[in-house]
């Protein structure tokens, strides 16, 4: 199963830069030698696989002092179509107001781009 979903993170910000970076980099704060670095002051980055993703600031201090993100992109089997569960009272759910729905709470949420704004 490949990796559909397209999933990005947005970054703005001024007078710094976003680094893409390793494990060992976030958690020394190490600035020497990063994956990708951004310096344009509104980053949009495309997840393009799942599994973790570390990002620092690029000024020297500022990751020390808390500006470091850590992104675990997770996979979700398929969606499948639900079917509808019997009801305790033997009735059939589709016959009622509403469908096969819970009125209450609707249909099950669809897939969809996530997108955050980190500032």
């Amino acid at each position: 199963m490949g990796y559909q979903e397209q999933v990005s993170l947005d970054f703005m910000y001024n007078d710094d830069s976003v680094l893409v970076v390793n494990k060992t980099s976030c958690t020394k704060c190490g600035v020497s030698n990063p994956i990708s670095k951004f310096e344009d002051g509104d980053t949009g980055f495309q997840f393009g696989r799942y599994g973790f993703f570390y990002f620092i600031s690029g000024e020297r201090g500022h990751c020390k002092a808390g500006q470091k993100l850590v992104v675990r992109v997770m996979v979700h089997p398929a969606i499948s179509s639900p079917q509808p569960a019997p009801s305790p009272h033997g009735d059939d759910v589709s016959d009622h107001e509403g469908g096969a729905w819970d009125s209450f709470l609707g249909p099950p949420p669809q897939n969809s781009t996530i997108k955050l704004t980190v500032a």
